[in-house]
């Protein structure tokens, strides 16, 4: 799985590192498992271990943390997401059905006013003939990371993920070791590409970096092999050399302070001076 998405989202971690859990993060914020695998632990299972060290005689933290990776596993594997995708529950016979990209002939739903579960057929089903449910729209890496195996069809949906610590990686690769920025220069930089929702997932995420890790966000590029706009855009700013970003960056708060007073669209006050846009190509427009 070597250079593969897949190998990033498994349920890997060390209970002894320096991982810290944010302590405005509470359980019910928390994505369902294996997602946030090591919050989980921190958040939930560890403070129980704590309280309750007997039932745990003669374990070591890593024996503990190894069992619990197991069971978490196990729970993501058997589990589905319920009651709007806020709980995962077992649901006997439910995990019996398998799933086969385009071969779906029932579905599942929970009937919340009723207070049950239905398998309800999509289409006529023969006598003998298996039962087949969709899993989802997914590619073959992320099947194998949820549910430990591989569809004929999954690669229909087949997509690659590169992260932001994958762009600037390649960024400091290509680029001379003379003109290559130093932590705080690309920080510095990836902070701003955040600001300008250049970032995935930063429409979603607070207006702040807190609890949001922009590294780990990954561009998506689908079976069209075309590279998003976004990730273009934000190669463009990480490799720029260090003048021109200057002067890219004095255009970038001259026009958003103007666009913020005149009115013309919403831009975003990062101190009291300073102001950036809160679209990044209405920007580059104004900027011409």
């Amino acid at each position: 799985l070597q250079g593969t998405s897949t190998l990033q989202h498994l349920c890997r971690g060390d209970p002894s590192s320096q991982f810290r859990v944010d302590p405005k993060l509470t359980v019910d914020e928390l994505e369902p498992l294996p997602a946030n695998f090591l919050e989980w632990y921190f958040l939930v299972a560890a403070p129980f271990i704590h309280e309750n060290r007997w039932m745990f005689s003669g374990e070591s933290d890593q024996r503990i943390f190894n069992l619990f990776r197991w069971a978490a596993c196990t729970a993501a594997s058997y589990s589905y997401e319920i009651g709007d995708d806020r709980y995962q529950a077992f649901v006997p016979m439910w995990d019996m059905v398998n799933h086969a990209c385009g071969k779906e002939n029932v579905m599942l739903n929970l009937d919340q006013d009723k207070g049950r579960f239905e398998m309800v057929a999509t289409k006529p089903i023969s006598e003998g003939e298996q039962l087949i449910v969709s899993y989802g729209t997914l590619p073959n890496s992320e099947i194998l990371r949820r549910y430990a195996f591989v569809d004929d069809g999954g690669d229909a949906n087949a997509i690659v993920e590169i992260t932001v610590d994958d762009v600037v990686s390649v960024v400091n690769l290509t680029t001379p070791v003379h003109q290559r920025l130093n932590y705080s220069e690309m920080n510095s930089r990836v902070q701003l590409l955040f600001t300008l929702k250049l970032v995935p997932e930063a429409e979603d995420a607070s207006k702040s970096l807190a609890g949001f890790n922009p590294y780990s966000s990954a561009y998506v590029i689908d079976r069209t092999g075309k590279a998003p706009p976004e990730m273009i855009e934000a190669t463009r700013i990480l490799m720029l050399p260090r003048e021109r970003y200057s002067e890219f960056v004095s255009q970038l708060k001259r026009v958003a302070y103007i666009g913020a007073h005149r009115g013309d669209w919403g831009a975003e006050k990062l101190t009291p001076d300073i102001f950036l846009p809160e679209h990044f190509m209405k920007a580059l427009k104004l900027i011409g």
